[in-house]
């Protein structure tokens, strides 16, 4: 409500009004009495409406501006990761992908080659070492069908297609979401509902992956112990991610061989 305030008229101010005003006609031209003219320099004014109501909603506003913005900013910063997060987990199935058409190729240079030296210099080996070589030779292509199996069931590379595609979307949403001023956190509930249909869609990364979004970039301002510590991390993980990818194509490469190595070594002739 608004405040009332009245002014004080001083005594000398009414005396001389008293003075100008003696005679009838004075006091008629002033539109009264002397006393009128008194209560008319005493009249009540408004007050003009206090400011500290506006003051108060300004800052609840700033305030509330300001958690959004900072909602805003973590939201960001998350889905960046997660984005990273995407692609890293594509280009591991990739690189899966890849290791097991190695595989396949490796196997298959087994099963041509060891048939044509057996063919080539079957007056030069022993039964028994044919035998060996070409137990080996089996080994690696029962090897090679059932990891074919395997890849095809998992399907790396369509996977891999659908994580691309999921990050980009991710990507794109964040781009628009930078792009768009957001004054309360209510502004950001279609955007969070976006990215979560976004996730429905497509099947989550590893850890591995997120961690190595996290140490995508170096950090600054560390010392020379906290970079040793994060560049060990690193190699730690790609060393990781690296085993993951390609052990088993050293399974398919090697085991064939160690087969041999031991059948040789136990049942050789004297």
């Amino acid at each position: 409500m608004a405040e009332v305030r009245k002014i004080h008229v001083p005594a000398s101010v009414v005396d001389s009004i008293r003075d100008q005003f003696e005679s009838p006609a004075a006091a008629a031209d002033s539109g009264g009495t002397v006393e009128a003219m008194v209560r008319q320099l005493r009249i009540e004014q408004r007050a003009p409406e206090p400011t500290h109501h506006h003051h108060h909603h300004s800052h609840v506003q700033q305030d509330a501006d300001q958690e959004a913005e900072k909602l805003k900013r973590r939201l960001l910063g998350n889905w960046r990761l997660v984005k990273r997060a995407r692609f890293n987990a594509a280009k591991r199935l990739r690189k899966r992908h890849e290791a097991g058409q190695l595989t396949f190729a490796i196997s298959g240079i087994y099963g041509f080659l060891v048939p044509l030296f057996l063919l080539q210099f079957d007056s030069y080996l022993t039964s028994f070492a044919a035998t060996v070589f070409s137990f080996g030779a089996a080994v690696a292509g029962a090897l090679s069908f059932t990891i074919a199996m395997q890849y095809q069931q998992k399907d790396f590379k369509g996977r891999a297609a659908q994580l691309d595609e999921c990050a980009l979307k991710i990507n794109n949403l964040s781009r628009h979401l930078m792009a768009t001023p957001i004054g309360r956190s209510e502004d950001l509930r279609p955007f969070i509902h976006h990215y979560d249909e976004i996730l429905s869609r497509c099947e989550n990364h590893d850890e591995i992956d997120f961690e190595l979004a996290r140490r995508s970039h170096q950090p600054k301002n560390m010392t020379d112990e906290e970079l040793s510590q994060w560049k060990r991390e690193r190699w730690l993980l790609g060393f990781q991610l690296y085993r993951q990818t390609y052990t088993i194509c050293a399974v398919v490469w090697l085991l064939p061989f160690i087969i041999g190595f031991i059948i040789w070594w136990t049942l050789a002739p004297a």
